[in-house]
């Protein structure tokens, strides 16, 4: 048996048949602007989803030219003098990528090569942060330090904290050689007052306190000492930081509160 339709339920009908034949047409009256705002809509995420595709690739390209650097970095140094058993044995490493050199100059001058077209190329991706890290290594050791400097610093702008602290850690220590001390402590302070987990800030506290002496500043190097003592006390530091703060502290006629 069909169900009848009340008088209520066509006016509903014919509410809903007017509505959409109004919609209909207001869609067709647009059709022009609603098929450009989504033309727009295509292209952005067209265009966002190929930036994101150009910038992987980026990453990916500078990781394969930082890999082949790396084993650059850490290939042996195999001086010629000490004959053909240890070439010997180099060569047989360099099966697996590393090529042995007869210096450290030579190697460190072939990773300076290798790494810096990353930095170059790469500056502010992941793999150029840590390229720009090893290529600051290798200039400092071959005493080229404004340039060590340089790298480093682009380094310690990354966003992976344990880089950007080992970054700011190596440019206190070449600080502390070229006797820039207010420059050392500058470096190491963001490590010893906000470092990231699982970084050894009582290696940066030690660092800071030797610059501090350096520096002509007992007083701020004793408290560096002090607080290893006390917030390290089984740190492979402990001990000599202990010893060293007790003697500034004597030096400087104050009494020291730590555990012996």
């Amino acid at each position: 048996m069909s169900k009848a339709f009340s008088r209520k339920d066509l006016k509903h009908q014919d509410e809903f048949l007017t509505g959409a034949t109004h919609l209909a047409q207001w869609f067709i009256q647009r059709r022009k602007s609603i098929g450009l705002i989504l033309l727009i809509v295509i292209a952005a995420v067209s265009v966002l989803l190929g930036m994101r595709s150009y910038r992987l690739r980026q990453e990916q390209d500078a990781a394969a030219m930082l890999a082949v650097a790396l084993r650059i970095y850490n290939s042996p140094v195999v001086p010629e003098t000490e004959g053909s058993i240890a070439v010997a044995e180099a060569d047989e490493h360099g099966t697996g990528g590393h090529t042995h050199y007869p210096s450290l100059e030579t190697k460190l001058e072939a990773s300076v090569a290798a790494l810096e077209p990353i930095v170059q190329e790469h500056p502010a991706r992941p793999s150029g942060r840590m390229a720009a890290f090893y290529l600051g290594n290798a200039l400092a050791n071959l005493g080229q330090s404004d340039a060590a400097i340089a790298a480093l610093e682009q380094a310690a702008k990354s966003s992976a904290p344990m880089l950007e602290a080992m970054a700011r850690l190596r440019l206190g220590h070449l600080y502390v050689d070229l006797e820039r001390y207010e420059y050392a402590v500058a470096a190491f302070r963001p490590l010893t007052e906000n470092p990231p987990e699982g970084f050894p800030v009582e290696e940066a506290l030690a660092s800071k306190a030797r610059a501090h002496e350096a520096a002509g500043d007992p007083q701020s190097a004793m408290l560096a000492y002090q607080r290893i003592v006390e917030d390290h006390p089984t740190s492979i530091y402990a001990t000599v930081a202990r010893t060293h703060a007790q003697e500034l502290a004597a030096s400087l006629g104050v009494d020291l509160d730590i555990e012996s």
